[in-house]
Formats: C-alpha cells, sequence, structure tokens
C-alpha cells in the first residue's frame, strides 16, 4: 500500500484501535457519548468482528472499559472482559485468528475471530493471587494463578516462528511467558436442538430467583463498652444482619460478592465509639510497611470511615494495623480540623489531606490467628469530630484491606457498603473516600 486507503463497509466509519483477521476485522465501539472532557470512558462497550467486506458479523459484551471502568468492575467471572486496555496482539490458530486482550485488573482474554471466547490467562489481581518464587531459576514453572498486576498497560503476545506463542509481562522487570494448551481448543460439530411450543412458553414465563436481598446499609450501634476478650465467638442465636435487627444483636457483615470475607460489631458510650472488625484471611494482620501515613498500600489492616449525617465530602478514617508488630492507629481528614497535612501522590496527580497522623488516643488490640484475626479499637468521639446523643444519625462505613501473600502490599480493598474500591494502583484514589457512597450508622438508646 502505498497511501492510506479507508477501509471497507461500516468497518472504514469507524475511530480507534482496528485490527486485521483471517476472518476480516475486530473492533470496539461504543455506545452513545462514552468518552467525557476527562478522557474517562463511559458505558457499555461491544468487541465487534467484521469480515472482509466490512459488514459487522458478531458482537461481544466489553463491560467495564479500561481503568476508570474497571473500578466499579464486580470479580472476575468466566467469559466476561473486565477492564480492557488495550489490544496486545493477533495470533493465527488452525483456520481463524485470535485477538488477546490485556485487562486493567490482571488478566488476558482470549476470543477467537468469529467471536468465540477462548478463555482468560492469569488470576484477577484482587482475588489473592500467589507470586513467583524469589528464584531466578523458574523456567516451565505453571504461573496461570499469578496475576499480570494492576494497569498492565505494556507487552504483547503473538505466535513466534517456533510455532509457540509467547507473551511479555512484567512489574518492575520483563517477563516472557508461553501460552499452552490452544492445540486442544476444538470447534464443535453443528447441533440442532428443536424447541416446541411448551419449552418456548417455559423460557417466556421464567423470572430469574433474586439473590440473597440486597446489602444492608443501616446498622444500629448499641450503646456498650469497650470490646474485650473474643467478641466474635459463634452465637447460635443471634440473628442475620438486619436493619430491623435489636441494635448490638446483629454483626455488620462485609461480603466481596456473595462471599462473607468479614464481620464488624461496634458500640457506644459518652467518650468512646467502640469497634470490632473480624477478617478471613489466610496471611493475618500482614503489613510490612514502614510509612503509617501509607499503612493502607502496604498489606492488612481495617478502617472505620464516620462523617455527619447529610455529608457528601470530609469526614474522618480511623485505620487499624500492625505496624513493626505494634497496633496501631491512623487518622486521614481530606479537610480540618487539625494541621498535620499529607500530600497522597501518583504520577499522575496529587491528592492533599488536612491531617494525616498516628493516633495515640485510640486504644487498639490485634488478635492475628492461623486464617482470621480481630482487631478492635476504642475510638475517642473526639478524635471523629463527633458529639454523641441518642437517635443520632451519621454516615459511616467498614473497610477491610487484605494483603498479597508476602504481606507487602494490599491487594484488595472490601468495604461494607462502598463498592467502588478496586483500585489498589493508584495511591491518591485508594487514600480518598466519599461519605456519599457509605452506609447510615445510628446511635440507639
Amino acid at each position: 500500500m502505498t497511501k492510506a486507503e479507508r477501509l471497507p463497509g461500516e468497518v472504514g466509519q469507524l475511530k480507534g484501535d482496528i485490527s486485521k483477521t483471517r476472518f476480516g476485522y475486530i473492533a470496539s465501539i461504543g455506545s452513545g457519548h462514552d468518552v467525557d472532557k476527562f478522557n474517562v470512558i463511559h458505558g457499555l462497550h461491544l468487541l465487534c468482528g467484521f469480515d472482509d467486506s466490512g459488514r459487522r458479523r458478531w458482537s461481544y459484551p466489553n463491560y467495564w472499559v479500561s481503568v476508570h471502568g474497571a473500578m466499579t468492575a464486580p470479580m472476575a467471572m468466566p467469559g466476561v472482559l473486565m477492564g480492557t486496555l488495550k489490544t496486545s496482539g493477533v495470533f493465527d490458530l488452525g483456520e481463524h485468528s485470535v485477538i488477546s486482550l490485556r485487562g486493567n485488573i490482571g488478566q488476558e482474554f482470549l476470543i477467537r475471530d468469529d467471536g468465540v471466547y477462548i478463555g482468560e490467562l492469569f488470576t484477577d489481581q484482587r482475588m489473592a493471587p500467589a507470586t513467583l518464587p524469589p528464584d531466578e531459576n523458574i523456567a516451565g514453572l505453571p504461573i496461570n494463578d499469578t496475576t499480570l498486576g494492576g494497569e498492565p498497560f505494556n507487552g504483547w503476545i503473538g505466535r513466534q516462528r517456533d510455532g509457540k506463542v509467547r507473551m511479555t509481562y512484567g512489574f518492575t522487570d520483563v517477563r516472557i511467558a508461553e501460552v499452552t494448551g490452544l492445540d486442544r481448543v476444538r470447534s464443535l460439530a453443528p447441533q440442532t436442538i428443536t424447541l416446541g411450543g411448551e419449552q418456548i412458553a417455559a423460557v417466556k414465563a421464567f423470572v430469574p430467583k433474586k439473590g440473597g436481598g440486597e446489602q444492608p446499609t443501616t446498622y444500629k450501634i448499641a450503646r456498650g463498652a469497650a470490646f474485650v476478650g473474643q467478641p466474635f465467638q459463634a452465637d447460635p442465636n443471634a440473628p442475620k444482619d438486619s436493619a430491623e435487627s435489636p441494635p448490638g444483636k446483629a454483626d455488620l457483615r462485609i461480603r466481596l460478592g456473595r462471599e462473607e470475607v468479614g464481620r464488624a460489631r461496634l458500640q457506644w458510650d459518652d467518650q468512646h465509639l467502640y469497634v470490632a472488625v473480624h477478617a478471613s484471611d489466610t496471611t493475618p494482620l500482614q503489613n510490612k510497611g514502614n510509612s503509617a501515613p501509607l499503612a493502607f498500600k502496604t498489606g492488612d489492616s481495617v478502617s472505620l470511615f464516620v462523617a455527619l449525617d447529610g455529608a457528601t465530602t470530609g469526614g474522618t478514617r480511623v485505620l487499624l494495623t500492625l505496624l513493626a508488630g505494634q497496633p496501631t492507629a491512623v487518622v486521614y481528614r481530606p479537610q480540618g480540623p487539625g494541621d498535620k497535612p499529607f500530600v497522597f501522590e501518583s504520577p499522575v496527580r496529587k491528592s492533599p489531606f488536612q491531617y494525616v497522623a498516628v493516633e495515640p488516643s485510640v486504644r487498639v488490640t490485634a488478635q492475628p490467628g492461623t486464617t482470621d484475626s480481630v482487631m478492635t479499637a476504642a475510638v475517642p468521639w473526639s478524635v471523629l469530630g463527633v458529639t454523641p446523643k441518642p437517635g443520632l444519625t451519621l454516615r459511616g462505613d467498614v473497610a477491610i484491606l487484605f494483603s498479597d501473600d508476602t504481606g507487602a502490599m494490599t491487594a484488595q480493598r472490601v468495604y461494607w457498603v462502598d463498592r467502588e474500591t478496586n483500585v489498589v494502583n493508584d495511591t491518591p484514589t485508594e487514600a480518598e473516600f466519599s461519605p456519599a457512597r457509605w452506609g447510615t450508622f445510628t446511635l440507639a438508646e
């Protein structure tokens, strides 16, 4: 080709990345206004296949596109594209081509050029992936239970001259991996299924069952004292969490999807708000950080968030963790009171806080177990900027942050109510919080 030529048909009207395949072309198409003034991608995208004439022949849902789309993505599910960043490569597989898409939260997705989903490589970074051993001699080691990590912008995949499919990726290094098992991909022969009127009527009448109900977003805090001993010992008579449960008789349950990963219990008196948090964790209370302000980046911790009712900004975060083996509480306020400023930075932006400091007036206990942990704290109301009284409502949330299996970095952020918590690769985003996304605490009589 000696000059630029427009591609044929509908594909020739598209903007953005278009890949050539044996079938024709593949491109991602947005629905409606999908890029705002900050260049953030919104809405449903479709990965579309076009034949050689430029006619669209198939489409595949491409939800939660790019970095910002991945912030609200659910946990990984087979066959679901999440946070697609770019096309890593296109390679031949029998009579077809395979397009490989790099995902923002640690996986690579393979789709054939006729729209058939092949599979995904690696593990969602939020699902406690394994890490590579420190030994450099790891040739031949299976690595699908490890992760590409968050925001894996670089890398390539393709079939090389020896016939093998290899890919590059890395973290602070460059890794070369061979993709095996593709030779076992087979197309099934077409099958005919006959549906009668009875089956068609049953399909039309089908109503999916609802899940386990909506996650409660309100919690009544009973009067009480500091937690001692084992506050989460099993009580067979304890009711399920509910806005209607008697105060102090129900736990606030923290779920990752449908899986319960922890519980919290709160009590109050005129001087303190008391909190106890139980976390299910195979590496409990591992936090190898050496910076208190950045403790939310370096491993296991729990956080209590409180703001005045009606607040959409501001509020206070009290983070609880073990640093250098010592139970530690760190207080964060994006706005006053206090004057211990700290700026959270990433390569692209900064987020200044008015007050970030270790708070010795918060009494913290830590009880790491074998596969779980319990942290408790007595938080003075003055730290939270709240004057307590019966019936007072507050905005609030509780979070559990899980480390990777080395205890050196945070791999998951799971909140009671807030669901915009997927990011673990951008310090300002992880530091910031929004009372508008929290639940409601009510101080019981």
